[in-house]
């Protein structure tokens, strides 16, 4: 599920940010996924070094603290509520603050692994697929990133290549 709502992110966050596309329903939804997500971060153990399962709830905090509470927490603030947006281009581009679950896609790249290695597919080919999937990602954050940089602008200097190309 966190997954699913992790390509879905990939593609809304720079959506909304660069091109003002309206997708709040959508932004609320996958905001309470990683909500929940981060609650039970709170609840799952973890392996240690040892390679035993951590079952502590002292523990299982202290290194959901340590590790991965602070990127999950600052992408669950909501910044286009906490400030209007309107004229102000600066103030868009903190959506993309929210792209710090991208990191995310790190972490599930192991048990994507495992999870695809159970089915007799090749390693690389379950190699190249994440590349993929990852160089995709990254065109669409970069394109959008490119746009949001003319953009800002609310008068679109007519040097600018989006007045240039017409779009």
């Amino acid at each position: 599920m966190i997954f699913i709502a992790l390509l879905v992110s990939g593609i809304t966050i720079p959506l909304s940010a660069a091109f003002d596309v309206d997708l709040w329903i959508l932004g609320w939804i996958l905001d309470f996924v990683f909500l929940v997500d981060m609650i039970l971060g709170f609840f799952s153990g973890y392996l240690r070094k040892d390679g035993n399962c951590e079952r502590r709830a002292f523990f299982i905090v202290l290194m959901y603290l340590k590790t991965w509470f602070v990127p999950d927490f600052l992408t669950l603030i909501p910044f286009e509520v906490m400030f209007n947006q309107q004229g102000l281009g600066f103030l868009k581009f903190i959506k993309f603050i929210k792209l710090i679950k991208f990191i995310w896609l790190f972490k599930y790249t192991k048990k994507i692994k495992e999870l695809l290695s159970k089915y007799n597919v090749s390693t690389i080919t379950i190699w190249l697929s994440i590349e993929a999937i990852l160089v995709v990602y990254l065109t669409h954050i970069s394109a959008c990133l490119y746009y949001f940089t003319c953009s800002v602008d609310d008068n679109m200097n007519s040097n600018c290549w989006v007045v240039i190309a017409g779009i």
